[in-house]
C-alpha cells in the first residue's frame, strides 16, 4: 500500500476531495488555489518531495503549482542544459568508492577543507589572495588533493565504463 500509486500520489499532493481529484487512467487534478491557501495558513495538506512512496512515470498530475513554477524557472537554462552530459559532465551519485579508497578520501577531505575554509576566510577579510594562492594550492596538493582526483578518477572509469 505505501508504494500504490494513489496513496503516494496523495502523499505528494494531498487527499482525495480536499486538495485532489482522480481523474481516471493515471491521471490526478491538483486543486492549486485551495493548496496555496492551506500552504498560507502553515496547513501544509501533503509531504510533497518528502513522501515515503513511489509515484510512476506515466502519472500526470495537473495543477501542480509548485512543479509548473520551477519548470518556468528552468525554461532560463534549457539552452545550457542542452550541452550537459549527465555521466560525463559531473560525478554520477552512483559512483561509489570501497570503504579504504572512502576512508581516504575522508581524512584527506577533512584536512583540504579545514585549510580552505581558513584560507578563504582570511583572503574575504585581509585580501592577499594573489600573493598567496601558490602555496595555497600546494599545500592542497600535500594535503591530498591530487590523491583525491585520482581515487575519483579511478571509481568513476570502474562504474562508467
Amino acid at each position: 500500500m505505501l508504494y500504490s500509486e494513489k496513496y503516494s500520489v496523495q502523499q505528494f499532493a494531498g487527499s482525495f476531495g480536499v486538495t485532489l481529484t482522480d481523474d481516471g487512467n493515471h491521471t490526478y487534478t491538483e486543486d492549486s488555489e485551495k493548496m496555496q491557501q492551506l500552504k498560507a495558513d502553515n496547513k501544509m495538506p501533503a509531504f510533497a518531495d518528502r513522501l515515503a512512496g513511489w509515484i510512476p512515470d506515466e502519472v500526470t498530475i495537473k495543477g501542480d503549482y509548485d512543479a509548473e513554477d520551477i519548470q518556468e524557472v528552468n525554461k532560463a537554462f534549457e539552452e545550457q542544459r542542452s550541452h550537459f552530459d549527465p555521466v560525463k559532465d559531473y560525478m554520477p551519485d552512483y559512483v561509489r568508492p570501497d570503504a579504504t579508497d572512502s576512508t581516504t578520501i575522508s581524512n584527506n577531505n577533512t584536512q583540504i577543507m579545514n585549510t580552505a575554509i581558513q584560507a578563504t576566510g582570511k583572503w574575504m577579510t585581509k585580501g592577499g589572495i594573489d600573493e598567496e594562492w601558490d602555496a595555497y594550492v600546494k599545500q592542497l596538493e600535500n594535503l591530498g588533493l591530487n590523491d583525491n582526483v585520482k581515487l575519483w578518477q579511478k571509481w568513476y572509469d570502474t562504474y562508467t565504463k
